[in-house]
């Protein structure tokens, strides 16, 4: 999910339509996961409540941001993700979701160091996993689009 994020509240353009956390209403299968580029998702102070609720309805893992991502970089964040989990897929791996993390960061970190932005390879390393990192992907999740 690639959004704006503030106060426990999720909204993509426009911060007058904002799904809050008592309008979650999806169950999730067993085992999934929650890609959340927002700004201070995973900041357990600011939005207990909303990982509470997704971990209630069956999310085991959560990958986001403590800190405040603009457009470019939670862009960069769910791109790098999707293109390595794609890759797996192609080549018939089946890695944890601690390792599609962990290749996700160093593939930003690539993309940001060929284009001279140090910092911003920094600011990868500062993004969070909780819950299960031992989940592995479907092996039938195989129809992942990057653009």
């Amino acid at each position: 999910l690639l959004a704006h994020h503030d106060s426990g509240n999720l909204y993509f353009k426009d911060d007058g339509d904002r799904s809050i956390s008592e309008d979650l209403q999806r169950h999730f299968a067993p085992g999934s996961i929650a890609v959340l580029a927002a700004c201070n998702v995973v900041n357990e102070q600011a939005n207990g409540d909303l990982l509470a609720l997704l971990n209630e309805f069956g999310v085991d893992a959560i990958i986001g941001s403590p800190f405040a991502v603009d457009a470019e970089f939670g862009a960069e964040f769910a791109t790098s993700f999707a293109a390595v989990l794609k890759e797996n897929n192609q080549n018939g791996n089946n890695p944890t979701i601690a390792d599609l993390f962990e290749a996700a960061i160093r593939k930003m970190e690539e993309k940001y160091a060929a284009k001279g932005k140090g910092g911003r390879a920094q600011m990868a390393q500062e993004l969070i996993m909780t819950g299960n990192d031992a989940l592995r992907i479907c092996p039938n999740a195989t129809n992942v689009e990057v653009q």
